[in-house]
């Protein structure tokens, strides 16, 4: 059940139909465009994490390390950046959420969209956001560092 929900959220798996609906450029401009990201050591832990505990990925259990070297090509190990800026390189947004401040951003979001219940539930609770540093030692917070150089820059993470 939540994989079909997640896939209709993301939009994943639509009919061809589906694609061929294209915003103007107008209506594209008129658009809230948002996106979330989160610190870049916190999300690969996290991919490592949900993947590890959900069989639907297919991927043997595995420490940490072993994930990030040997499935660098997984999708969900993309760069933050693949997946928000557009064909030029420019971020076409005109909000950047941080999932630190995920609550208080995501209101003035639905602020703008016009909702009056601005509370977001909290479906899929892990940790106390931090323990990700202890999955790291100084070869992998390395790894990440150079493999994520970009993300990390342009949203200013630090481990």
């Amino acid at each position: 059940m939540r994989r079909i929900v997640l896939n209709d959220m993301l939009g994943l798996f639509k009919k061809p139909e589906f694609h061929a609906q294209r915003a103007t450029k107008q209506e594209f401009a008129s658009f809230l465009k948002f996106t979330v990201v989160r610190n870049t050591w916190a999300r690969i832990y996290s991919v490592y994490k949900a993947v590890m505990r959900d069989p639907y990925f297919e991927i043997p259990p595995c420490d940490f390390g072993t994930f990030l070297y040997k499935l660098a090509d997984f999708w969900a190990l993309c760069p933050g950046t693949h997946w928000i800026t557009d064909f030029d390189g420019s971020l076409p947004l005109n909000r950047i959420v941080r999932f630190e401040n995920l609550a208080d951003d995501m209101a003035e979001v639905l602020a703008d969209l016009g909702f009056r219940d601005r509370t977001l539930p909290h479906v899929l609770k892990g940790d106390n956001g931090c323990a990700y540093r202890e999955a790291y030692n100084d070869q992998l917070a390395e790894l990440v560092a150079e493999r994520y150089r970009d993300e990390i820059k342009l949203f200013g993470y630090k481990f």
